[in-house]
């Protein structure tokens, strides 16, 4: 009976212990749409159960209410809108940060010591020259971007022709999709921009160029699967460890100023085959070969 409750009384202080040293973070996503969700999954897969994460996704623009709601050991955000509110209202709580292309540019680091990440820096020229793999006679581009992406269309700019519109929110896709036609550009390029891009507006970015017979380039499977012709792959889910990799690092008691910001390591890309024969694009074996994924 001593022994009995000797095991008990251990049984139970360990579970206490562990709950009294258990680390509470918050992951707040811009979004709710696929490659943000399969990234907090990445996160949440990697992490150990002794880190107790709460999700918050911020398409209602609530972010300041999540920053507040609870005192967080650390604070991941994704995606620029989430990073850009979170950093400013945030200075001695770690922040990692991911789903980001250029963050010197977009001013998230700007010499912050509590602030570090995953980047997504594949560069406007390397974007290019793939494209131009698909597309040998490329010439002319269209864009539509929103002030958070302005680098990275005026990077596509100072490489081809760039028929660009910018638009402040995603109602606006609609009426600037007019301003294009297969007549001036080769291709629409869709870029990860959680500003302007969610469900409603992807949809009809795809509905509208496949009527205009345009091809599109996208940013991830799911937008190559609804019928991008090509879509410049990350690994969502692999950047999720690589992110909770960082996690755990500052956890441990690394100082976020002594962690470089990292690159995606995996970068692909992903054909439509189908989306390809409708207009025409005749896709070389080698190109099909080389792909990571292929929708026929």
């Amino acid at each position: 009976m001593i022994v009995k409750k000797i095991f008990l009384f251990i049984i139970c202080f360990i579970s206490c212990t562990c709950r009294l040293f258990a680390e509470d973070i918050a992951i707040i996503s811009s979004r709710s749409i696929p490659f943000f969700s399969d990234t907090v999954q990445g996160i949440k897969d990697s992490l150990p159960s002794s880190i107790n994460s709460d999700i918050y996704y911020a398409d209602d623009g609530t972010i300041s209410s999540f920053v507040t709601a609870k005192k967080y050991d650390l604070i991941c955000v994704l995606g620029l809108s989430a990073a850009r509110e979170v950093i400013n209202k945030v200075v001695d709580t770690p922040v990692v940060f991911s789903l980001i292309f250029d963050p010197v540019k977009a001013g998230i680091l700007n010499g912050r010591t509590n602030v570090t990440g995953v980047s997504l820096n594949f560069s406007a020229v390397g974007q290019i020259a793939l494209a131009k793999r698909i597309f040998p006679l490329l010439r002319n581009i269209g864009i539509i971007y929103s002030p958070d992406t302005r680098d990275f269309s005026d990077a596509l700019a100072a490489i081809m022709q760039v028929k660009s519109f910018i638009a402040q929110t995603s109602t606006q896709i609609p009426a600037l999709m007019g301003n294009f036609t297969r007549k001036d550009i080769d291709v629409f390029w869709l870029i990860l921009d959680s500003k302007i891009y969610n469900r409603d507006s992807l949809s009809y970015v795809l509905n509208n160029t496949l009527e205009k017979q345009i091809p599109v380039i996208g940013f991830s499977s799911n937008i190559a699967k609804a019928g991008a012709v090509v879509a410049f792959s990350y690994d969502y889910r692999d950047i999720g460890d690589q992110t909770a990799d960082v996690i755990k690092k500052i956890l441990s008691g690394v100082k976020p100023s002594d962690i470089e910001v990292s690159g995606a390591r995996k970068i692909g890309y992903i054909l439509n085959l189908k989306s390809a024969k409708l207009m025409g694009i005749n896709i070389s074996d080698t190109l099909i070969n080389e792909a990571d994924e292929v929708y026929k």
